[in-house]
């Protein structure tokens, strides 16, 4: 049994295999110990006995102890795995556009599994290998839900920090420092919500696509029809004013 441990390094292997090569190593040696003990009956009888005893015993041995060689190749590779999909995540810029994120986390996900899958092939039969290729999956599910997480946190500060610039912007362009006539204030809002959604729309070109891009920009008309009201009020303040004063 020692010569198929050695050909693996002192390695796990296969239970299958490990059983086929016992039942060989049983044979050979029940084979040579009738050869030595050849036409005595009874002490032939007795040393199989023993013979089958102490094969057993270190059969039941070497089982567990590749049992417990195979959970930790096992444990280490799906790790392993796990790590890379770890770096892999940590490699891709922040913000990005979320299907493109799906896919190259699935895709990526996918492989690694697979390549997994293969490297259990030699110590594990079909399956059992389910256990633990069911097990990286969880992990690298959970990694890619993390991962999402974290972009769409930073999606959503980009989609803040543009509602922000237009909303400065149009309050900078669209200004009211005397009395309107409504045509005129017309015109100041409409070229301030031009500049605004230019603004805008400059700092989410990258992300148009996403659902949170709509919702912002629906944020953003609602900032600039409520600053529109407070434009009309000091209008019409200042109409107020100059008609008191006339």
């Amino acid at each position: 049994m020692q010569v198929l441990f050695k050909k693996n390094d002192d390695g796990p292997v296969k239970e299958g295999v490990l059983v086929e090569w016992h039942a060989q190593a049983k044979k050979k040696s029940f084979t040579l110990l009738t050869q030595l003990l050849h036409g005595l009956s009874d002490a032939l009888e007795s040393a199989s006995t023993q013979q089958g005893k102490n094969l057993e015993r270190l059969h039941a041995r070497q089982r567990h102890l590749n049992s417990k060689k195979v959970r930790l190749f096992c444990s280490n590779q799906e790790q392993k795995y796990l790590l890379t999909a770890e770096g892999h995540a940590r490699g891709i810029g922040l913000p990005i556009n979320s299907a493109i994120l799906e896919r190259d986390l699935g895709a990526y996900a996918e492989s690694l599994v697979t390549d997994f899958a293969k490297e259990l092939d030699s110590v594990l039969e079909e399956e059992d290998k389910k256990t633990y290729t069911r097990s990286l999956k969880q992990s690298l599910a959970h990694l890619i839900d993390a991962t999402q997480l974290q972009n769409e946190r930073a999606l959503e500060a980009v989609f803040e920090k543009a509602v922000a610039a237009a909303s400065d912007t149009f309050s900078s362009k669209a200004v009211v420092s005397e009395a309107l006539t409504d045509q005129q204030l017309t015109r100041a809002a409409k070229e301030g919500m031009d500049a605004a959604f230019q603004v805008f729309n400059s700092e989410c070109k990258r992300f148009s696509s996403e659902k949170k891009c709509g919702l912002h920009e629906a944020l953003l008309k609602d900032v600039i029809n409520r600053r529109m009201e407070d434009l009309r009020k000091e209008n019409d303040q200042f109409i107020s004013k100059l008609m008191a004063d006339t």
